[in-house]
């Protein structure tokens, strides 16, 4: 069974192997390559200060107590965020990030009570696009140069789900 759990430092080990796969690092709005364990150390730290602010929403994917991936909610304004999430190479292909998505995005709706969730997408990432589409999110639009890693500028597309 699929939970969202906590980060904890169990998840360390799994956050490198993965962070470090330049098939799922490139569709992240990662900022460090290569990921390296002070990185998941900062990001843990991240991750227990959003949930004292309760501006983020942060959660481990894991299945059988094994990490397989990642999804967070990123409040933006007081009645919408923005949604994020990743799976790892082995599970992609077996509707984990969708399932992980529609838990989160009932969290969103009925615990947190936000009215609208967007995500965005980098071009090329059609699975990703699939996976929103799947849980009922729909496209928004075409954003050139939206976000940036290093020095290279890439182009996103834009979906949302509103309650």
């Amino acid at each position: 069974m699929l939970k969202l759990v906590k980060y904890s430092e169990k998840h360390i080990p799994a956050l490198l192997e993965n962070l470090n796969n330049r098939k799922i690092s490139m569709w992240l709005f990662l900022p460090v390559d290569p990921y390296k364990e002070e990185d998941a150390r900062k990001w843990l730290e991240f991750c227990r200060e959003s949930e004292e602010k309760k501006d983020n929403f942060l959660f481990a994917i894991e299945l059988e107590s094994e990490l397989i991936g990642g999804i967070g909610i990123h409040k933006r304004y007081e009645h919408s965020c923005e949604v994020g999430y990743w799976i790892s190479e082995k599970h992609w292909g077996k509707g984990y990030a969708a399932e992980a998505l529609n838990k989160i995005t009932k969290l969103a709706f009925e615990e947190l009570m936000i009215e609208r969730i967007q995500a965005f997408v980098f071009e090329g990432n059609e699975s990703s696009e699939r996976v929103l589409e799947k849980c009922g999110y729909e496209y928004e639009g075409y954003l050139r140069k939206s976000h940036k890693k290093g020095n290279t500028f890439y182009n996103s597309k834009l979906y949302a789900k509103i309650k």
